[in-house]
């Protein structure tokens, strides 16, 4: 894994939560995280993670955005505009029974048309929360803004160093 990672602003503290309660016993069991976006993740989608090549995701919460309070790794991604038949049927089999406040796959919410469909694995919640401004954006190498007034949207971020990363677990 690079460090480089993803942090996405203000999710659910119940999704997280469900996630978490089963990667607390199972970390390498898959689940699922739906951001709420018409765009793509370009980066996931041209550079498609897999279990051998994650992406560190960093996630804060709708209740406390500039805040870091869960962090990790994205193991692939779908367009939700893509999955059909099958394999929609079981990842969507997946989501209601290990993440019950979701009700499976959705195409929409919000009014916003879903485009990202995250598979994750080994969730932590951190022992010790960080600022975002920790996180430094990929592309200009400033601090990711604790100025944030909603949820939603990500950035491509650089942290510094493994060990700092593990020190927050």
């Amino acid at each position: 894994m690079s460090l480089e990672g993803i942090f996405i602003n203000g999710v659910y503290p119940g999704v997280l939560s469900d996630i978490y309660r089963v990667h607390s016993l199972v970390p390498d069991q898959i689940l699922y995280l739906q951001p709420f976006s018409g765009q793509r993740i370009v980066e996931l989608s041209d550079n498609r993670p897999s279990a051998d090549a994650s992406v560190r995701l960093f996630l804060s919460l709708t209740d406390d955005l500039p805040t870091v309070r869960y962090s990790c790794e994205i193991v692939g991604w779908n367009d939700k505009r893509e999955l059909t038949g099958r394999k929609r049927e079981i990842i969507d089999t997946v989501i209601r029974s290990f993440q019950p406040t979701e009700e499976g796959v959705y195409a929409v919410a919000r009014g916003i048309e879903c485009v990202n469909l995250l598979s994750v694995w080994r969730m932590r919640e951190l022992s010790k929360p960080f600022s975002v401004a920790e996180l430094r954006k990929a592309v200009d190498d400033q601090p990711v803004s604790t100025k944030r007034q909603t949820a939603g949207g990500w950035v491509y971020v650089k942290y510094p160093t493994q060990e700092w990363l593990e020190s927050r677990f």
